[in-house]
């Protein structure tokens, strides 16, 4: 991650609407669905790579797609468990 990569949370998404944003910097919004615009991969030189896009919308009940070239972002609290088992 970026040094200029703030880590966001649910105060600040207001804030950061219309902005561009990445994955990383959403991964501790938990339990919300957000929906960003103008998608891209961005590759670092080790080869691993995140989405970035534009923060366009967000609601804690499922949205759908509307907008071409965008992407729904959701971090399910229960994944993030400790001790967590699943059945496949």
């Amino acid at each position: 991650m970026k040094a200029a990569e703030k880590r966001l949370t649910i105060n600040d998404l207001q804030s950061y609407r219309g902005k561009r944003v990445t994955t990383r910097q959403l991964k501790d919004i938990l339990d919300m669905y957000i929906i960003l615009t103008d998608v891209k991969i961005i590759k670092n030189m080790t080869g691993s790579s995140t989405v970035e896009g534009i923060l366009d919308s967000y609601s804690d009940t499922y949205i759908e797609l509307s907008k071409p070239n965008s992407t729904l972002v959701y971090n399910n609290s229960l994944e993030r468990e400790k001790y967590c088992e699943y059945e496949y």
